[in-house]
This record gives structure tokens, C-alpha cells and sequence, in this order.
């Protein structure tokens, strides 16, 4: 919690002293495996509420490249499993540059977050993550911009070391506008590194895993921390309903698979955005 506080005083420090952009975002979803589980019983599915706010600011270098500091605070209340609600905050910075000059002209950035989870009566899940990517963007035409990167996480459990872990990730994605209102997104990423299954007691699972833990959110159930690939596919779109407020509906899904299991999740969401001015 003490360091939950820490976040807090960084993000209302941030915008005092440089406020720029300031968001607030509305969310509800659906996600039909919270559990992260392969099958039968163990799977679990609740809805969610969240809401987060963004604050940054960017500083102009020289004509070639700049500074972003961002923070971001989230709250997510879920229906059901109540354990699973949290709240997560991060500060971050990202360096931006543009070696070269036009409109179409690659734009390279090099980030960095800090992030800290609390949750609401799951111990095992409180935890801090340092992550690091650097990603390149183009726009293709006035209507198309495409992005891709690398990035790389290291989180730190409070309690144990089922959700400690390292992930690399290798990501891509595009937005096409349809009309200044009305815009089409889609991401794709995958990462290969530790994920964790939630499962009644499971000796595939068992003999792959690096850490093992009771996971009383789900009851009688165990989850293993492996070695795994994970494929995320997100498609979505958002219309500006006015000068300040934005729709934004999308669909994720995640494939999540170790050589002898899997599991998948669906994600259904749908969020407005408030830009104070």
C-alpha cells in the first residue's frame, strides 16, 4: 500500500508541475477466462469495471526529437471474483526521435515503465514490474500509420515468486482513420517467457513449472508459473462523439501455449475517453 501512496503522490506531483494531456477512461469488459485456465471447471469468467486516468507531457528537444513523461492510474472492480480487483499504477518516459524529415519519415521511440499492482485479497499477485521497449512508427498515408517493436519485463512478487517473472515480446500493430471521427486499429504481439496457469492439481503442469502456489481466489486450485508462448491479437475502433469524449470498443484474444498445454481467453471491452482541457 505504502508504495501504491508513492505512485499517487508521483501522478498528482506530474500534473502540477506538467500537465499537459490529461484522460479519463470508462471501461467495462468481459473476459471469459480470468482464471487462465485450460479447461472444464477451471475456467472462470467475470465482467469489469475500470477506471484509469493518464497524465503526460512532452518536451521538445530540438526539431529532431523530444521527451514524453507519462503516468497512468487504474482501477479495475471485478464482478464476481472479487479478490482480482486492483489497482495499478506506473510513471514512465519515453525518448523520441526523427532522424530524418517528412511527414512519412520513421519516428523511433525508446521507453521505460515502472509499475506497481495492489490487490483488493490476493497476496500472491502484489507486485512491481520494471519494463523497456523501443519501437518504431511510419505513417504510411495521411489515413494509415503502422508501428512495431521489441520490449522486455521483469516483475517482482511481494509474496513468493509465482508472479515473478521475465517475458520478451516482439509486437506490431496499425490504425487506419476513416474520417477524422472514426478510427481502425488493430495489434498483435507475441511474448516468450514465464506465464501462469491456474489449475485443480495438475502433474503435466506441475512437472513444467518453475514455481507452484495455492491460488485461493478460485478455490481448491493451484497455479503453476512456466515457461510459455503467449500470441495476443487485438482489433478495435473509436469515434470521437465530441471535441472531448471518445467510444472506444475492441476485442482481444490471447493463445497461451507451453509444449504439452494451452489455454485461451477472450477479452470484450468497451470504454469512454475524457480529455480535460
Amino acid at each position: 500500500m505504502k508504495n501504491v501512496i508513492f505512485f499517487i503522490s508521483l501522478i498528482l506531483a506530474h500534473n502540477v508541475f506538467a500537465a499537459t494531456l490529461i484522460d479519463m477512461e470508462l471501461s467495462a469488459s468481459r473476459d471469459d477466462n480470468v482464471s487462465r485456465a485450460e479447461a472444464g471447471a477451471d475456467i472462470k469468467s467475470d465482467n469489469i469495471l475500470g477506471l484509469g486516468i493518464n497524465i503526460q507531457r512532452a518536451w521538445l528537444l530540438n526539431p529532431d526529437s523530444g521527451i514524453v513523461l507519462r503516468s497512468h492510474m487504474q482501477f479495475d472492480q471485478y464482478q464476481h471474483y472479487d479478490d482480482l480487483s486492483h489497482i495499478t499504477a506506473n510513471a514512465g518516459a519515453d525518448y523520441r526521435f526523427q532522424p530524418m524529415v517528412g511527414y512519412s519519415a520513421p519516428v523511433f521511440n525508446i521507453g521505460a515503465t515502472l509499475e506497481r499492482y495492489a490487490y483488493s485479497n490476493s497476496d500472491i499477485r502484489d507486485g512491481t514490474a520494471l519494463q523497456a521497449d523501443f519501437s518504431v512508427s511510419s505513417h504510411i498515408t495521411d489515413r494509415i500509420k503502422l508501428l512495431g517493436g521489441v520490449g522486455t519485463e521483469k516483475r517482482w512478487a511481494d509474496q513468493g515468486d509465482i508472479y515473478a517473472w521475465q517475458r520478451d515480446r516482439i509486437y506490431a500493430g496499425g490504425h487506419y482513420r476513416f474520417s477524422p471521427k472514426a478510427t481502425l486499429y488493430a495489434n498483435i504481439s507475441r511474448s516468450d517467457g514465464d506465464q501462469v496457469f491456474t489449475s485443480s492439481p495438475n502433474t503435466t503442469l506441475f512437472l513444467e513449472s518453475n514455481a507452484v502456489a495455492n491460488d485461493p481466489v478460485f478455490g481448491a486450485r493451484r497455479a503453476y508459473r512456466v515457461d510459455a508462448t503467449a500470441d495476443v491479437f487485438e482489433l478495435g475502433g473509436s469515434i470521437a462523439m465530441s471535441g472531448d469524449t471518445t467510444l472506444d470498443i475492441g476485442v482481444r484474444r490471447f493463445d497461451i501455449s507451453t509444449s504439452d498445454d494451452w489455454y485461451g481467453a477472450t477479452e470484450l471491452r468497451a470504454s469512454l475517453l475524457y480529455r480535460f482541457k
